[in-house]
């Protein structure tokens, strides 16, 4: 059986939030001093990112330092998917009904745009090749309706959350766009994988037009940097209209967008759904505390009984 550490540090490691908190949680346990392991890897800065090509996922990426070696950095991915698996859990409900109706909405909203446009179409000189602004944002609604209504093959979904190895971060797969960062004033890897437990927990399943990356990612964010605090900069010098000041960056407002319509409210540090995160996530953080504090005792115990028996006679 492979060591806790050995899991925990594995590069090419795809671990679902619960195993790397136990992961976590198991090595500090078999340790003399706990807390030297819950405390040893900082995190230094949380990245928000999206990907440019469809879906457009979202994610977090981790970067920390190990106070045990020399301030070594680790990068690990923190994601959300959808299980392939069906939800039997899930009681069928007008669910289904609701969202067609909306679609439809949709895409009736886009072809009335679409038709209030029409002249300023036809009057377009020949063999140009540029769309107006407005008729761009046409198109690209109807064209969202319809990728939209096509994607809702399922309502929803068990959701997989997970931590990914460093290898991770350098794939191409995963050199997406900034989307808004932070630098906690104090947080560690331990802390975020309860943090994060403790989202999976409360939200479970994958809906797609709610509970998917997009909200996973931001509400891990934003409940991490309430409870870490953040280190503010402000740099005068980057401005412009389509940008949005997010902690002293000026960084694209494309969060919670899928082909640029906007399927995810924004969550900020005093949203309710983030003050409640943090206060369950303290709750459990004692709690948590206070098993492997057992935990360890228990691994002592153990090791003073394998001591007796190898003693020789």
């Amino acid at each position: 059986m492979a060591e806790p550490e050995s899991l925990l540090l594995n590069p090419t490691s795809v671990t679902s939030v619960a195993q790397f908190l136990y992961n976590i949680t198991s090595w500090a346990s078999r340790t003399p001093n706990p807390d030297t392991i819950v405390n040893r890897f900082e995190i230094v800065c949380i990245v928000h990112n999206k990907n440019r090509s469809p879906p457009e996922h979202e994610y977090l990426v981790i970067e920390t330092k190990d106070t045990k070696q020399d301030g070594r950095v680790r990068f690990f991915i923190l994601e959300r998917t959808a299980s392939n698996e069906p939800d039997t859990s899930i009681v069928e409900n007008d669910n289904s009904k609701k969202i067609s109706e909306t679609i439809e909405q949709m895409k009736r909203l886009a072809s009335a745009v679409q038709s209030s446009t029409q002249s300023s179409l036809e009057s377009m000189e020949e063999g140009l090749k540029s769309l107006s602004i407005k008729d761009e944002l046409t198109l690209s609604s109807v064209k969202s309706a319809d990728l939209l209504s096509n994607s809702l093959k399922s309502v929803r979904a068990p959701a997989v959350d997970n931590f990914l190895g460093e290898s991770y971060a350098c794939k191409h797969e995963y050199c997406g766009e900034m989307v808004k960062f932070f630098k906690p004033v104090r947080l560690n890897l331990f802390e975020l994988a309860l943090l994060a437990h403790v989202a999976h927990v409360s939200n479970p399943h994958y809906a797609v037009l709610n509970t998917q990356c997009f909200f996973y990612a931001g509400l891990v964010y934003a409940a991490a940097e309430r409870y870490a605090g953040s280190v503010d900069r402000f740099d005068p010098s980057i401005s412009g209209k389509d940008k949005v000041f997010i902690r002293g960056s000026s960084l694209s407002n494309k969060y919670g967008r899928w082909n640029s319509i906007k399927v995810t409210s924004d969550l900020d540090n005093d949203s309710p759904a983030v003050i409640k995160l943090v206060n369950d996530f303290n709750e459990k953080l004692q709690s948590e505390k206070r098993s492997i504090k057992l935990l360890e005792r228990k691994e002592l115990k153990l090791q003073d009984i394998a001591l007796v028996l190898q003693q020789p006679e």
